[in-house]
């Protein structure tokens, strides 16, 4: 699928720094306003043994999982992890189509731009999830991943923040809906209860939801036209603070 006038690609966000112009702005309010519409109302409970859940067996995947251990600090790598869990298994109750390794990837990497040591490298982008799909390609390049899954895993970090995505778009779709689940607990309601224990247990929130919300502010202080800069206008912090999980998880 050719991505590169979609909102959110990340060819777009190369192509406008990711900058929200007013249609954009008027583009994902109309979203917004179809998802309250259509509700969370969900037939799915998905029931899934965490225990049985493993990233790709790879060399990258290792490499990768290397890598953001010395990037982030437990909380956000955690956040990193269970997004890659809660993608896998949606992407499996719903039988999208996606690539695993590259999925892990994506997930493993999508919030680099937060980080101080890949924020504002590059005057030409104004975006956190542009820029750390950009550092992400560099670093999926020296270790030797071909341009054109390279773009794959760009497109899904990209898209992140998007309010939505088309379940052709696999690995995007799968990482805007787990994302989401983590962060303000958008999909929580399609999961069982054992499953999303498991996958606390497996990896702990600690202080994700602090920690998220201090690196979130600080982008829409730097970003005022970005994407994450509109969500916090519209409600992402509240949403976001809210999001316990259970009474004794933050």
């Amino acid at each position: 699928m050719e991505n590169n006038n979609i909102l959110g690609s990340y060819a777009w966000g190369i192509r406008t720094k990711g900058n929200l112009n007013t249609l954009n702005k008027l583009n994902l309010s109309l979203k917004a306003i179809a998802m309250k519409i259509k509700g969370r109302k969900s037939d799915l409970k998905i029931d899934f043994d965490v225990d049985h859940l493993r990233l790709p067996d790879s060399s990258l995947v290792q490499q990768t999982l290397e890598y953001i251990n010395d990037v982030h600090k437990e909380p956000l790598k955690n956040h990193c992890l269970r997004s890659f869990a809660f993608g896998d298994i949606f992407g499996n109750a719903e039988k999208i189509k996606y690539d695993r390794e590259l999925y892990a990837l994506s997930a493993l990497l999508h919030d680099l731009g937060l980080e101080d040591s890949h924020c504002c490298l590059h005057d030409d982008i104004d975006c956190f999830a542009i820029e750390g799909a950009k550092e992400a390609g560099f670093f999926l390049s020296k270790n030797g991943l071909n341009e054109q899954k390279i773009a794959i895993v760009q497109d899904s970090i990209a898209f992140h923040l998007n309010l939505n995505i088309p379940k052709p778009i696999g690995e995007a779709y799968l990482l805007n809906k787990a994302s989401a689940t983590d962060t303000i607990g958008l999909y929580k309601h399609e999961l069982s209860e054992k499953t999303v224990n498991q996958i606390l247990e497996k990896y702990p929130r600690l202080s994700f939801n602090l920690d998220i919300h201090e690196m979130l502010k600080k982008q829409c202080k730097i970003r005022p036209k970005s994407r994450i800069t509109f969500l916090y206008k519209n409600g992402f912090g509240g949403m976001l603070k809210e999001n316990r999980f259970s009474e004794n998880v933050l």
